[in-house]
């Protein structure tokens, strides 16, 4: 623990997670870190940073360094990432240190006009315990590059003090910086709206990768001067490369901000590959597709469409040995004691998504194109990435909330949007029952909008989001009335219970196809059942349904 306050303390990185780690604050004032496979915690030291820094400055000499260097070697396990699992459940992703370095010296190697030194200045806000951001800082720091951090609620606030050359993000961020340019013009008046509204309009044509000719040219260039100037002054204007990853940025918003002169790239990459795989870069920088693979990774699309990756970035494996979250406690200095240094070599890696020949089988639907550039289409996985860069563990939401005898199926959505939301298809006799132990008298036409049937579902849903990260939760799910089918022939008949490992990737995009208006619908801005934060307008309470009940004490909600 890190103090930077003599009141206050605060981790030096994120510990509390769902089945993970936890703290605990005890009686006689000793803060202990709980390890629940373990079954035991372990003390936790106070340090001031200047303590810190004076260890540091000790340890770090001429001769210490070099024993660093030498016990260390390329395919060294470097750290282990936590990502969410498929069930719910963190699998430990292990990436050696040769892994880490080549990937991200690739990526930096192609990028054109890249200077090194003080010449680039980045800006990150993104959480250092995600792939992404750590792999650019390494690569920051082998070019020399200044560094400067922030939050997401100060970020804004720090591009034009800092104005950095270099800033990487989600889509989220730029979604919101779209909404926000929509949304000032909207509120302009006379003709400050019009001029906007016509600048709007030139943007939404743009297409990235494509230079405006002829009468449409020109008129870019007014509007540039007139408006798009006001629009990329937020970021500074240094700016020459804004990167967005961690999820699908949509091509509308891609296309209008790049239009006002914003240099945006988008790339893909997992955290299995160590981070990056493809990013738009020059020419190949178009919107819907994320570039061509940088030099050393291999690329193929299988029969079904899935992408797979050969690369020197792969991963060594899954760690399946929780144990070694912690280490053993130690009585003798931790900041001078050899364990910061030494890996565990019974780490029991698996691969089960590593083929015979090598391939990481990815989870994710592509397709390449005749230069080489890579479009993600769709999702293999039963999980998706929100806007924000977090993975959702489709299958856990849907096996709790289909545990109830009121639903037939259900089906997370959400891949590339802001939240989750949910399809429900109810069974209905079982409905028609409740209602009818509820006292309540409802037309047939009115059933599935009935705000006491809605609340009764929402009950069935905070279920599920019990214990989540507040951004793994589904905020808003629509009740289907409509039989679930694929095809010409029903993959759910009335009534009829199914698991989710019987439909197949293919039947559920169909399915979320067909869905398409609804889901739409789930996030339109303004929604007559849900407001601004995704909550519903009637409660079980309002309808006299039975409270909410988690079964875990309020001491064990504390520690969540």
């Amino acid at each position: 623990i890190i103090i930077d306050q003599p009141d206050r303390y605060q981790p030096a990185c994120h510990l509390s997670a769902h089945d993970q780690l936890a703290l605990e604050d005890r009686e006689e004032d000793e803060l202990r870190l709980l390890h629940p496979w373990q079954r035991q915690s372990y003390p936790l030291e106070w340090w001031s940073l200047t303590a810190v820094r004076q260890i540091g400055a000790v340890i770090k000499t001429a001769e210490g360094v070099a024993q660093l260097r030498d016990a260390i070697h390329p395919s060294d396990l470097a750290t282990i990432v936590y990502i969410s699992g498929e069930q719910g459940r963190p699998k430990g992703v292990m990436l050696s240190h040769g892994a880490i370095a080549s990937n991200i010296l690739s990526a930096f190697r192609v990028y054109p006009n890249l200077g090194t030194g003080d010449t680039e200045v980045a800006l990150s806000f993104l959480p250092l315990t995600h792939i992404f951001a750590r792999s650019f800082i390494y690569g920051h720091l082998a070019y020399g590059h200044s560094i400067y951090f922030s939050s997401p609620n100060r970020v804004v606030r720090y591009l034009k003090q800092v104005q950095p050359t270099i800033f990487i993000t989600v889509p989220r961020f730029l979604e919101k910086v779209h909404s926000k340019i929509i949304e000032r013009g909207q509120r302009l008046r006379g003709w400050q709206r019009w001029v906007f509204g016509w600048a709007l309009a030139l943007a939404k044509r743009y297409e990235l990768g494509k230079r405006p000719q002829g009468w449409y040219g020109f008129q870019m260039q007014l509007a540039d001067l007139f408006v798009f100037t006001k629009w990329r002054s937020p970021f500074g204007s240094r700016l020459k490369a804004l990167i967005s990853g961690g999820a699908a940025l949509s091509a509308p918003v891609s296309n209008m901000l790049s239009a006002a002169g914003l240099p945006i790239q988008q790339g893909y990459g997992l955290t299995e590959t160590s981070g990056v795989l493809c990013y738009g870069r020059g020419d190949w920088n178009r919107a819907g597709s994320v570039g061509p693979p940088i030099p050393g990774v291999q690329l193929s699309i299988a029969d079904d469409g899935e992408v797979l990756v050969k690369s020197p970035g792969l991963m060594q494996g899954y760690s399946l040995n929780p144990s070694y979250l912690l280490p053993a406690p130690q009585e003798s200095h931790p900041f001078s004691d050899p364990w910061l240094f030494q890996v565990p070599t019974d780490l029991s890696p698996s691969t089960p998504n590593i083929d015979a020949g090598g391939w990481l089988h990815t989870g994710d639907l592509g397709r390449l194109s005749d230069d080489g550039s890579l479009q993600i289409t769709g999702v293999k996985k039963s999980m998706f990435k929100l806007t924000t860069g977090k993975y959702i563990s489709a299958a856990a939401l849907e096996t709790a909330v289909k545990q109830s005898p009121l639903v037939v199926e259900a089906i997370a959505v959400g891949a590339n949007r802001k939240f989750c939301a949910m399809l429900i298809w109810p069974n209905f006799n079982t409905l028609k029952q409740q209602v009818q132990l509820m006292d309540l008298h409802i037309p047939p036409t009115a059933l599935m909008h009935h705000p006491c049937v809605m609340a009764l579902y929402q009950t069935l849903v905070d279920t599920a989001n019990c214990h989540l990260p507040t951004w793994s939760t589904v905020k808003r799910f629509v009740l289907m009335e409509t039989p679930l089918s694929v095809g010409n022939y029903h993959v759910l008949e009335p009534n009829q219970r199914r698991p989710f490992h019987e439909l197949t990737y293919l039947q559920r995009a169909e399915i979320l196809a067909q869905c398409s208006r609804e889901i739409d619908d789930l996030y339109a801005p303004i929604h007559p059942q849900w407001g601004q934060e995704g909550e519903l307008a009637v409660s079980a309470t309002d309808c006299s349904l039975p409270a909410f009940t988690c079964p875990v004490s309020a001491q064990s909600l504390v520690q969540h």
